[in-house]
């Protein structure tokens, strides 16, 4: 996926070996080339899954004849660290830099900053709407507060990316009813109404033990945690992807099925009434 960084680069650039002959022996030199037309795939949030993009270089523009002279360089200077100085130099040629993602199926686009950050080289997506795993029919509230939680992730504030996840849940609990106390109440009426049978379909699709855990880990990311920080780290990047994972069903059990058999059951009436004309 182009929204985490070495995707990005896997997908404007090639970077491999070749092997050169001469006077009896031969070496292994690297290639980097920045591909003429990327394109890669990334979720898009108006259309509610993922697309593949158009990726532009912005700024500043990358001369393939520069990435060549680069590497010559970094070979005559000191050809025992080569290729990992040519890769290092490339790197910070294009750090920091802008690039345009287009998704090729709506109007939607966004930017990426490739940047120096505490860890070093890093991505920031940013979108031109409503970011993260908003769906074309999720609630502007529920939108917001996902759109917030892809924000803080992109630049890797993960403790709060989690409590906008959990902002998004409470808020989708309220959407669909569960409109009393603080979340944890909501998940206890929700609990409630699925074993007196008065539910909504969708919970009974849905292992509610996740949302639980999106409070709990919520809730651990904003508490002092009687001042232990070290706590926080447990919240990184791959349990948020995993989280990504749990809104994607929940949104599309909730507010996107639905309407997608519809369409799809209406196409078949449509072929089924010109067939039986």
């Amino acid at each position: 996926m182009i929204d985490s960084l070495e995707g990005l680069k896997r997908c404007v650039m090639n970077i491999s070996e070749y092997e050169v002959h001469g006077g009896g022996f031969s070496k292994k030199l690297t290639k980097i080339v920045f591909k003429p037309d990327p394109h890669g795939n990334m979720y898009c949030p108006k259309c509610g899954d993922v697309r593949k993009m158009k990726i532009t270089n912005l700024f500043p523009q990358i001369d393939p004849n520069e990435i060549s002279q680069i590497g010559l360089n970094c070979l005559n200077k000191d050809e025992d660290k080569y290729p990992a100085n040519f890769i290092n130099k490339v790197n910070q040629k294009i750090t920091p830099s802008l690039w345009k993602y287009s998704c090729l199926q709506c109007s939607t686009y966004f930017t990426g900053l490739i940047y120096n950050g505490q860890s070093g080289q890093d991505l920031n997506v940013l979108s031109n709407c409503n970011g993260g795993l908003t769906t074309p029919n999720t609630p502007e509230s529920v939108a917001y507060y996902l759109d917030q939680a892809s924000r803080a992730q992109s630049v890797r504030a993960t403790s709060a990316a989690m409590a906008m996840y959990r902002a998004a849940l409470e808020h989708i609990l309220f959407d669909q009813g569960f409109t009393e106390g603080m979340l944890g109440g909501k998940l206890k009426t929700l609990e409630k109404a699925i074993n007196n049978g008065t539910a909504p379909k969708w919970a009974l699709e849905l292992e509610t033990e996740f949302l639980k855990y999106i409070k709990d880990m919520g809730n651990g990311a904003i508490h002092s945690n009687d001042g232990n920080i070290e706590q926080q780290a447990i919240i990184d990047n791959d349990l948020l992807q995993r989280v990504t994972e749990v809104f994607r069903m929940l949104l599309f059990v909730i507010y996107e099925i639905d309407i997608h058999k519809k369409k799809l059951l209406e196409s078949f009436r449509t072929v089924a009434n010109t067939l039986n004309k």
